[in-house]
């Protein structure tokens, strides 16, 4: 037998107790954590669903939230840990879809996806926890009826141009049923009385928006509220405190698929919530759910909030949230941190503040930076004149032999002024065009002319009559009387017997309207006698002619670079002050500018100026321009511009009333046609010049 001591023994005890006592103190917050260890799913009467989830402890004190849009029942468990092989059940029974158990941060969640939203209960029995999932029979009591009266209804316009709707009410406890049905809003509040004075028809056509009348009346013992639109509508409903607001829109139109979503406003999936006096937080907690992202409340996010939204996008949500209760907001990744906008707003100048001290302390370094394809003073241009390259403390010059430049800045600055060096410092593209200037005349010249004369004579020298041209031709007869008195009285012979009528005589035809060409074909019949002289010629002219000329100006420029290219002459002149010159030249005038898909945009000014016909004042200048700004796909040939011009001119010479006569008519009068054909067209094709450069083997 072992005989301790018992002054001894005391301080053994002691410590022992005080063993037992740490460790039960290090095991009792282990101790309320329980594992959900079964799940199942029951069909019942109604179209309900039971859910049962089994622990292997005591059931813990849940708490549970819905969403309306779409439509899910959340119940979070705290301090329970899933230990269920899946996470997703497929449940298909009633009005429940799916089952999502997720256990994240010390706590489970579990999420109901539903069909429609409908009302649940949720009780607790030992290591049991029950969800009944469906409209529950039992009546609701009196005494738990929400009574109360809508005190206001108003109409308004707001900015974007959206009908706003707005109904004001006794408290926030009223239970709305808002739906669309055909053509028409349904706003049911069961149980809230409408005033007299509210009771009536409002037309706001003149507003301009998408609604046209809405119709407020006491159905029963509620209210109801039909707005009316004016065609096709989508709306958006959102409640805070005791004030339900409805905006009624235009549907959106179809975005493309290119369309960058960062320029809409609100682009989150839509929700809707209905919740009463719930935890600022809790609501933050269920947005950053539906978005995909941790959320991060500082302390001083606490409140509650009564709030009904429908078919709103959850940034949105999030949005009205948070200036409803003077919050701001800042996403990071997939980390959406939630404080008072004062707060972060003094955060973000601390941190500017530490930037620019630790700026303002950082030492300088001097780094040279060759510059490769672009000019060093343009590119010191870009940095001195960027606020957020070149610091107060900073300084840049330039190296004009080499093309480079030194620069004396921080080390961060640096960095960023090389990147900047890096994005301009690159080699231009370069353009080369190729253009065509066709120019095809042609010409059409038909004319016809007619001249006959001829005279009369007495024998013997008597004057019998005259039929010439003119008064010169009248002496010519005389003169030839005399003659033929002289011959018939013995005299000598005329000198004049071979006499060829009208070419060598001084005769003037009667009818003289010859062809205005001295190539033309002419044939002449002519009739002499001793008494009688007639002569008639017949001249005709055709000339065709064709001509075309082609101009092929090709050059190369660089984007965005100006080129020009011209061929030709000039022309002098005489002025007061000396002589001066004026070109007559084919010019081509361009600026490309290459589009981020490969396309080229053109300004061009193509000109054709030629030497034209001589004038008192000088030589006269025939031109041609087009000026014009194309967008061109690379390789692809372009007609810019064609003139097609015509010109017809026909002209006829007469004796009055003798020309119009039939048959005979034809003796008295002369004919010209003149048609001319002028034709300019211009093609261009751009090619973008490949830069990289092929080595081939020899």
């Amino acid at each position: 037998m072992m005989i301790t001591d018992p002054k001894r023994a005391m301080p053994q005890r002691l410590l022992s107790l005080l063993g037992l006592c740490m460790l039960s103190l290090f095991l009792a917050p282990i101790s309320h954590a329980v594992d959900l260890t079964e799940i199942n799913f029951t069909s019942l009467t109604g179209g309900r669903t039971e859910v049962l989830l089994r622990f292997n402890g005591p059931a813990p004190a849940v708490s549970a939230y819905e969403i309306r849009q779409p439509a899910r029942i959340s119940i979070d468990m705290p301090d329970v840990t899933s230990v269920l092989g899946e996470r997703y059940f497929a449940v298909d029974s009633g009005n429940t879809r799916t089952a999502t158990v997720l256990t994240a941060g010390g706590r489970t969640r579990l999420v109901l996806g539903l069909t429609s939203l409908v009302p649940h209960e949720i009780q607790t029995q030992g290591n049991e926890l029950i969800v009944t999932v469906g409209r529950s029979t039992a009546s609701v009591a009196p005494s738990q009826v929400a009574m109360g009266a809508v005190t206001d209804l108003d109409f308004r316009r707001n900015p974007e141009g959206e009908a706003q709707v707005r109904i004001q009410m006794s408290d926030n406890r009223a239970e709305v049923d808002i739906r669309s049905e055909s053509d028409r809003i349904i706003v049911d509040i069961p149980n809230y009385e409408l005033p007299a004075a509210l009771a009536r028809r409002i037309d706001v056509l003149d507003f301009a928006t998408a609604v046209n009348y809405i119709t407020a009346r006491q159905m029963g013992n509620g209210t109801r509220i039909e707005i009316e639109p004016n065609g096709e509508f989508e709306y958006a409903a959102y409640q805070t405190t005791n004030v339900l607001s409805i905006n009624v829109g235009l549907p959106a139109p179809e975005v493309a698929e290119n369309v960058d979503e960062a320029s809409l406003t609100f682009v989150g999936d839509r929700i809707s919530f209905n919740f009463q006096d719930i935890e600022i937080r809790r609501i933050l907690q269920l947005i950053a759910d539906t978005a995909g992202l941790s959320l991060v409340a500082t302390d001083a996010v606490t409140g509650n909030i009564t709030i009904r939204l429908e078919n709103v996008p959850w940034d949105q949500a999030l949005d009205l949230i948070l200036r409803s209760r003077n919050l701001d907001k800042r996403i990071q990744d997939t980390i959406l941190l939630v404080a008072p906008a004062q707060d972060i707003a003094d955060q973000e100048q601390q941190r500017l503040n530490n930037a620019r001290a630790l700026e303002e302390l950082s030492p300088l370094q001097t780094e040279f930076v060759q510059i490769n394809y672009a000019t060093a003073a343009n590119v010191l241009s870009f940095i001195t004149n960027d606020e957020n390259l070149l610091s107060s403390r900073g300084a840049a010059s330039i190296d004009q032999r080499t093309n480079s430049l030194l620069i004396k800045e921080t080390a961060s600055n640096l960095q960023r002024i090389r990147e900047a060096i890096d994005f301009i410092d690159v080699p231009v593209r370069q353009v080369m065009l190729e253009s065509r200037i066709v120019v095809a005349r042609s010409s059409l010249s038909n004319e016809m002319g007619i001249r006959w004369g001829g005279g009369a004579l007495a024998r013997g020298g008597r004057n019998f009559g005259y039929l010439t041209g003119g008064i010169e031709g009248t002496q010519a007869i005389q003169d030839s009387g005399a003659q033929w008195a002289e011959y018939y009285s013995g005299g000598p012979l005329p000198a004049y017997q071979d006499v060829s009528i009208p070419a060598n005589t001084a005769f003037n035809p009667i009818v003289n309207m010859p062809t205005t060409s001295p190539n033309a074909t002419s044939f002449t019949v002519g009739f002499a006698a001793m008494d009688y002289v007639l002569d008639l010629e017949l001249s005709a002219l055709e000339s065709r002619g064709r001509a075309n000329i082609v101009s092929q100006p090709k050059l190369i420029t660089a984007d965005g670079e100006r080129a020009r290219v011209a061929s030709g002459t000039e022309i002098p002149y005489l002025t007061e002050d000396g002589i001066e010159f004026r070109q007559a030249v084919l010019s081509m005038e361009a600026t490309p500018q290459i589009t981020p898909d490969g396309r080229i945009m053109l300004q061009l000014l193509v000109t054709q100026d030629s030497p034209g016909n001589i004038t008192p004042g000088g030589v006269s200048i025939n031109t041609n321009t087009l000026e014009t700004q194309v967008l061109v796909d690379n390789g692809e040939t372009l007609v810019l511009g064609g003139v097609y011009r015509v010109e017809e001119v026909e002209e006829e010479l007469k004796t009055p009333i003798l020309g119009d006569l039939p048959l005979i008519g034809r003796f008295f009068r002369s004919s010209q046609r003149l048609e001319l054909k002028n034709e300019l067209l211009i093609f261009i094709t751009p090619k973008l010049i490949d830069e990289r450069v092929s080595i081939g083997s020899r």
